[in-house]
């Protein structure tokens, strides 16, 4: 069998609402314990609360094409509960799930790659 999550460290679940935010609806125990939250702290809110200010300027940007059905690869900047910041690469596409909408996105951590020289910016 493949792992699709392989080449990643976690997902997330957002759902759109009426206004337009994306809200999370699911998050594997990875991406809890990568930004400290516990699930009942994280899931319902607004995929904003993870993103950095400079982060949510682009995520409209994102938003759009992710909303156009394309699948969409960038990297932003992640908060953690604490307010420290991780840098992670995402894929992130909308499906129908269970008869809604939804964004799943799958992440890696990308902050030691970038330090090191790994990894150069915008991959």
């Amino acid at each position: 069998m493949v792992n699709l999550l392989e080449d990643y460290d976690y997902f997330l679940l957002l759902e759109l609402s009426i206004d337009g935010h994306h809200f999370i609806t699911d998050a594997c125990n990875s991406a809890l314990e990568r930004h400290g939250y516990t699930r009942e702290e994280l899931v319902g809110q607004p995929i904003a609360k993870l993103l950095t200010e400079e982060a949510k300027k682009r995520a409209v940007q994102n938003g759009a094409l992710i909303k156009s059905g394309k699948a969409v690869r960038f990297e932003t900047t992640h908060l953690r509960k604490d307010g420290t910041t991780f840098n992670v690469a995402v894929n992130a596409k909308m499906m129908a799930m269970g008869g809604r909408l939804v964004i799943l996105t799958l992440e890696r951590d990308i902050t030691g790659a970038r330090a090191n020289g790994g990894l150069p910016a915008g991959n």
